[in-house]
């Protein structure tokens, strides 16, 4: 886990298996001999076969530069030994598409003419089974079902699947079945003659299951002790009876004599011990006395105090952890102190402590993230404040998360904001007149009133309090609220807007509102080159429609086109679509953008609502698109090539920083920065040109980190360092490390409060840090202008493909320098 903390995780998996019939072994038996009998030939020629292997991958790069590795060997109860590779790629190597993955990998039996030598390897080594109906009682089936899968159906095209294995491609049409076939690497199948599996593990589902299978262990075998015949034993004690014993093949004890490595891994993984003051370990002689044992140990350094004694010693170490502090520095055991490392690259790792050692525990999840410590009482000061436990100092870095945040979110917002605004309450409706009871009641069913548009109840709450039905309005809420819009607003829009329409958008307002008195039921798809057009055009049509007190709702499928739209909400949060959604879920402008799953939930629920069905409309087709420029013949999927007046003549991510956000130093407003911004298409370059950005941004860095964990579910939240959890990276969530500054862009990443603007994707700019609340001014949308003030929220992304269920509370934002396609739709 230390491996993937660093590098992330690994892209490929490979199992090599001894083939005793390699010319090597046969050619060196005597008469009448077989592999199995000669299990020191076994060992020689696999561990040599091994090293040529490895050599092809980590010196030949044939799957491209390898950063970090590991591999062990295991031993089968039959004898023959394999090995397990674990590969980590430099990020320009690592598969990323389906094309990348056919590159590397084949399940398809290859052509007998032209490839021979391949074919009758493939035949030979990398068919699975069979088994299945063929062969019930092989030894893969389980419960009636073959425990690898097989055999696996035909594919026209390889697809990644939700355990993060792809589906390979296997075509129909081949005399001998495809779909027996094991995924493997041709040129090392070919090359090696031998069973070498090569798998690409996509996701990070993988990660628990691989790390799992590589370190399993030694075979193990139950002995029975009997007693010879004598059967007058009167204490049978059947538990001694039985050994619970390791089994040892002949292959594995010559592996062993041979003195041939079982493990190896690169970088080197240093392990760092962690004790509590005065609690290190001591070793001493037996014939000495216990006031010299004591004298000394109080004297004696340890691998952790020698890191609080190097960062004492040398200013430029204390920029490191204390896991981070041997990529940089060697620890020399005989002097006991850390020297600055000359040559060479090592992880550091801390020990695994489980949570109920308490502040040893804690003291190890401050060590994961404090620099610049130089003792045990330095570690527990955080912003000046000494703790004196580690739990205390963990609360304050908000690495773990506390009871009495809410109250100390309030008293930070309240001397910024009035109560009123803080409640979003309108001081109005109170009057010196109101007794105490009655102040508690209306603010009661405030409190119902807020929670209801977020889709919560005061009843879901234990021992809360519920307002007398007197506070309660029986009508439709949400009826109510798109009743409730300021009509001398909407008039003077009217009288300013509706005269401003073009003949062509004229004759759209005028079909739009046809449909709508005269109750037709219809779908328009308004095509313009410019978005304030069609905003425009809605916007006319929502105001018309409102001062007939009429219902319009408007919907887009991001924050910041919702923003745009006067009473716009996200299609997420009107409609309440869950967060994963496929094509079952029942729970928009950007059609292009939007997941067909999305508009198919929405769909279903309007058809039940309305209780209508058109069956002649089930499958028709919805296309959009010109066609103004021409795709480049030959090439795959219709590629289109963009014209150069639009391409940047360069592949340096600084030169592209520098054309969008030049002199950052001067221009930092809001203004500014609100009308620029750097799209991608994936979430990874969104986190790593933000942090490129906010280095250059001018001001003092403010860090905060998150309090991440695993939702309990039996013993698996023991089983994840919490580094690890700490480096998850998933698009929607913020970064464990959020680093901000003064007048810095920010992305909203949730839905706080629609109806005040702050939906998810609306972009804000810092004004103001606290420990629990970050004070933000909104710079998009008809709210631009107002301040906001961001709490902690817990966050679980549901469509991560974790292994488990992860909870992250942190603020809700991400630096907004840079944004997927997707957030900026607009």
């Amino acid at each position: 886990m230390a491996i993937v903390r660093v590098f992330g995780k690994h892209d490929l998996f490979i199992t090599i298996t001894c083939n005793p019939k390699w010319p090597e072994i046969t050619e060196a038996l005597l008469p009448n001999q077989n592999a199995q009998d000669r299990p020191d030939l076994i060992s020689c020629v696999f561990n040599m076969k091994l090293k040529s292997i490895l050599n092809d991958i980590l010196k030949k790069d044939i799957f491209g530069k390898v950063i970090a590795y590991l591999n062990t060997i295991e031993f089968q109860k039959r004898g023959l030994p394999h090995a397990h590779l674990l590969l980590i790629l430099a990020q320009e190597y690592k598969p990323k598409t389906v094309d990348d993955y056919n590159a590397i990998i084949s399940a398809e039996i290859p052509d007998k003419h032209s490839n021979p030598n391949t074919f009758n390897i493939v035949k030979k080594s990398m068919m699975h089974g069979p088994c299945s109906t063929l062969i019930s009682n092989s030894p893969c089936m389980k419960d009636g079902k073959c425990s690898k899968r097989y055999p696996r159906n035909f594919q026209e095209h390889t697809t990644e699947n939700m355990d993060g294995y792809p589906i390979y491609r296997q075509v129909k049409g081949i005399q001998l079945d495809n779909r027996w076939v094991v995924p493997y690497n041709p040129y090392l199948t070919t090359k090696y003659d031998c069973h070498i599996n090569v798998e690409i593990c996509s996701l990070i589902t993988a990660i628990k299951y691989l790390f799992k299978y590589v370190y399993k262990g030694h075979d193990h075998a139950t002995v029975e002790i009997s007693g010879g015949g004598n059967t007058n034993q009167i204490n049978n004690n059947e538990i001694s009876l039985y050994l619970d014993a390791r089994y040892i093949s002949a292959s594995e004890a010559t592996w062993r004599i041979f003195h041939y490595r079982l493990h190896n891994e690169k970088p080197d993984i240093i392990q760092l011990s962690v004790h509590l003051p005065g609690q290190h370990r001591v070793l001493f002689q037996g014939n000495e006395r216990l006031e010299d044992i004591l004298t000394r140990s109080a004297e004696e350094k340890t691998i952790l105090t020698a890191w609080f004694h190097a960062n004492t010693k040398y200013p430029h170490a204390r920029r490191l952890t204390y896991a981070e502090f041997p990529s940089q520095w060697v620890y020399n055991k005989k002097t006991k102190e850390w020297k600055p490392r000359q040559r060479g690259n090592s992880i550091g790792h801390i020990y695994f402590i489980h949570p109920v050692a308490g502040e040893k525990y804690y003291l190890r999840m401050l060590l994961n993230v404090v620099r610049d410590s130089t003792s045990f009482e330095n570690i527990r000061t955080v912003n000046g404040i000494f703790y004196h436990t580690f739990k205390e100092a963990c609360i304050a870095l908000n690495l773990l998360q506390d009871n009495e945040e809410w109250n100390q979110y309030l008293q930070e917002a309240s001397q910024v904001q009035g109560g009123a605004q803080l409640l979003r309450h309108n001081s109005n409706n109170m009057t010196l007149e109101l007794t105490d009871d009655d102040i508690h009641n209306r603010a009661l069913h405030h409190l119902q009133v807020i929670l209801s548009k977020n889709g919560r109840l005061l009843t879901k709450f234990p021992n809360m309090p519920i307002p007398p039905a007197i506070f309660n309005d029986e009508s439709n809420r949400l009826i109510r609220e798109e009743q409730e819009y300021d009509i001398e607003e909407l008039l003077k829009l009217a009288k300013d807007d509706f005269s401003s329409l073009n003949t062509e958008q004229r004759a759209i307002f005028d079909e739009v509102i046809k449909t709508v008195e005269t109750k037709t039921p219809a779908i328009f798809f308004i095509d313009f080159n410019f978005n304030y057009i069609y905003i425009h055009i809605y916007s006319n049509l929502l105001a018309k429609v409102r001062l007939e007190k009429r219902i319009a709702i408007a919907v887009a499928s991001s924050g910041i086109a919702a923003l745009l739209l006067p009473g716009g909400r996200t299609a997420h949060s009107c409609f309440k679509i869950p967060l994963e959604i496929h094509e079952d879920s029942t729970c928009a402008d950007e059609a292009p953008m939007v997941h067909r799953h999305a508009f198919e939930a929405v769909d279903r629920m309007l058809r039940d609502i309305m209780k209508a069905v058109d069956l002649s409309l089930e499958n028709q087709p919805f296309g959009v698109g010109e066609g103004q420029i021409p795709t480049i013949d030959g090439l795959a999927n219709n590629i289109i090539q963009l014209p150069n007046d639009i391409v940047l003549q360069s592949q340096n991510i600084n030169d592209l920083i520098q054309l969008i956000y030049p002199n950052l130093s001067i221009n930092s407003n809001p203004k500014y920065l609100v009308e620029r911004a750097i799209l991608t298409p994936k979430n990874v370059d969104v986190y790593s040109v933000n942090t490129i950005i906010m280095d250059q941004f001018p001001g003092e860095a403010v860090e905060y980190l998150s309090a991440d964990a695993i939702e309990e579910q039996s013993n698996s939240e023991y089983q994840y360092p919490i580094e690890f959890l700490n480096s998850i990276t998933i698009g929607g969530l913020p970064p464990h490390k959020l680093v901000l500054k003064k007048g810095s862009p920010i992305l909203l990443l949730r839905n706080i409060s629609p109806s005040d603007g702050l939906c998810n994707g609306t972009r804000l700019v810092c004004c103001s840090f606290q420990k629990n609340v970050i004070e933000a001014e909104i710079i998009t949308g008809k709210h631009a202008g107002k301040c906001a003030f961001l709490p902690h929220v817990t966050l679980s992304p549901t469509n991560a493909t974790l292994p488990f269920t992860f909870k992250r509370r942190q603020f809700p934002i991400q630096p907004a320098f840079v944004m997927t396609i997707n957030k900026s739709q607009g």
